[in-house]
């Protein structure tokens, strides 16, 4: 059975939520477009994935798929080859379009790769395959998903997913350089993974699929997931998927203006920040007690047993107006509330044991 309103192997970032899924599936239509900054984003995403597979021939890989590139440019959407996931009974549950089939040194059958590309961060994070799994963010288990399942479908030997660091593009008299990471990974032909904790994942990735088409072709919604880091991120919410949010009495809002690298590296920044003013307090304390004790700007300080130089600048003082209380009072008004946000992670790494 062809399914009218497939679902895309994209969708997968949301495959923790099979009511995601269905959603995807029959309300695609209601989907909200995209801006024109978020496409632009996304199209130059697109443009290093031939970057990346040009510094791949330039390593010795034979390209298999797509044929013909041009470094920087998308390829064209009628190059990319499609698969279709079907279930038991041959219906179409799910379509993708595969990035890169190559063959490395010693190996005449290609394999599969997907090309993903990340921040400096996560680039750095993400160094082998079970770290796709085990990260803190909500859509890099999703690339795993994605390129398990194009394993799945194509029957590949062999595969893995190519990380890109977009930050690290560089053009030098028309020379293009990138960094990028190849995680390899290998399925037998039975479809058993390499790895276990893998394969347990892929199985928990199609049971959800199953689960979202099943409801998609019967009409019914599966059942909430009750996962606030996969609501927050989700397109359905609000829209056509109303979840029961609730936390300890918070009116919950949602604000996608945010980088969610740049919060998780503020938040794990954090205990070393408050570590950093701590030992900067315990340090110049007495240097200042000195200075105001005795009056020494511009002074200098051997400290650290020798190791460190510490120098003191006086600044001029700020003026300071004394007024009557009395007075005060005639001139007294209700200022600004003062706000104070604070940040904690909805999201844990996910282990699956």
């Amino acid at each position: 059975m062809k399914n009218p309103y497939p679902i895309y192997a994209s969708d997968l970032t949301l495959w923790k939520c099979p009511r995601a899924l269905y959603h995807c599936a029959v309300n695609r239509d209601k989907k909200p477009p995209y801006d024109e900054s978020t496409i632009e984003r996304f199209n130059f995403y697109a443009s290093l994935e031939t970057v990346a597979i040009e510094m791949m021939k330039r390593a010795g890989w034979n390209v298999i798929h797509p044929l013909d590139t041009i470094p920087g440019t998308r390829v064209k959407r009628e190059d990319q080859k499609q698969f279709v996931y079907k279930d038991s009974e041959g219906n179409d549950i799910m379509h993708g379009r595969v990035d890169l089939i190559a063959s490395f040194q010693g190996q005449e059958i290609g394999g599969l790769y997907e090309i993903k590309t990340a921040s400096k961060y996560i680039f750095d994070s993400v160094n082998v395959i079970t770290d796709f799994i085990d990260t803190r963010y909500w859509w890099i288990s999703g690339q795993l998903a994605q390129w398990c399942l194009y394993m799945y479908m194509s029957g590949k030997d062999y595969g893995g997913i190519v990380t890109v660091d977009r930050d690290s593009l560089q053009i030098f008299d028309g020379e293009l350089s990138i960094q990028m990471k190849v995680h390899h990974a290998s399925v037998l032909k039975t479809h058993s993974f390499y790895n276990e904790r893998v394969d347990t994942f892929m199985h928990k990735v199609i049971d959800n699929i199953d689960l979202a088409w099943t409801g998609a072709r019967l009409g019914t919604e599966p059942d909430f997931c009750n996962d606030l880091s996969v609501c927050s991120h989700c397109w359905a919410k609000g829209v056509v998927c109303h979840p029961p949010i609730e936390r300890e009495g918070i009116d919950m809002g949602f604000i996608g203006t945010h980088s969610p690298d740049d919060i998780a590296r503020m938040l794990e920044l954090a205990p070393l920040a408050r570590e950093y003013n701590g030992l900067k307090d315990k340090i110049e304390k007495p240097l200042k007690v000195s200075i105001q004790d005795h009056g020494a700007p511009e002074q200098g300080w051997i400290i650290g047993e020798g190791k460190y130089l510490a120098t003191a600048k006086l600044s001029k003082p700020r003026k300071v107006y004394e007024m009557p209380d009395e007075i005060k009072k005639q001139y007294e008004t209700e200022g600004s509330p003062s706000i104070s946000i604070s940040i904690e992670s909805l999201e844990t790494p996910q282990k699956i044991d």
